[in-house]
């Protein structure tokens, strides 16, 4: 499979049909199997005939299933959202799999979390389970992290601060501290001791 024979030399498929061939007859210059998003048209390759479609029969072209964010309906790729309001994924226009971020399905919506910037919250009552980047959960709310380090970008839900703004790094008690050397741009998490510099300077190990 993905060889044709050729003056007496094994070629590959895609080589004889613009990449897009998978299997291909051992003797004839013809496809027999495309890749994914396409079927075979007689010699060559021809895209699905439906838009979004990420699967189509290899007989006739016609979609089978659809890329991600899209369902299948009368042999068409639907949206999600277009259908469902804040959906990312779903098997039919009615039912929701997942929704966008700070969203949750319930029954055939969408509905918002209770906290703003929530990452995943619960299906039955829209409680928070995760923040975004960013925030960390206080109960069931989500807060911003510098809110208890104003030099904090990224934390635990502690709280405990994970990334710190430039020429800052977390300690071990999650508290952002000053590099140890100047004009450092970056530092190691742990020693303090400097990993790249500011613009103008640079990295003496000695």
């Amino acid at each position: 499979d993905g060889y044709f024979l050729k003056d007496k030399a094994c070629l590959p498929c895609d080589e004889e049909h613009k990449s897009q061939c998978s299997k291909c007859s051992r003797t004839l210059n013809k496809c027999e199997k495309c890749k994914t998003d396409h079927y075979p048209d007689g010699e060559g390759c021809s895209h699905c005939s439906v838009q979004k479609c990420e699967k189509c029969s290899q007989t006739d072209g016609t979609c089978s299933s659809c890329l991600e964010k899209y369902y299948l309906e009368k042999s068409k790729c639907l949206s999600c959202e277009r259908s469902i309001a804040n959906c990312d994924k779903c098997s039919n226009g009615t039912q929701c799999e997942v929704c966008k971020t700070n969203y949750y399905p319930n029954g055939n919506l969408c509905s918002e979390c209770k906290s703003k910037n929530c990452l995943t919250c619960d299906s039955d009552d829209g409680e928070c389970h995760s923040c975004v980047d960013g925030y960390y959960l206080d109960g069931f709310e989500c807060k911003k992290c510098d809110t208890f380090d104003t030099r904090c970008l990224t934390c635990s839900n502690e709280p405990k601060c994970t990334k710190c703004e430039d020429t800052n790094y977390p300690d071990s008690t999650g508290k952002c501290v000053t590099c140890i050397s100047q004009h450092c741009m970056t530092c190691d998490s742990s020693s303090g001791s400097c990993s790249t510099c500011e613009s103008k300077y640079y990295l003496s190990v000695a």
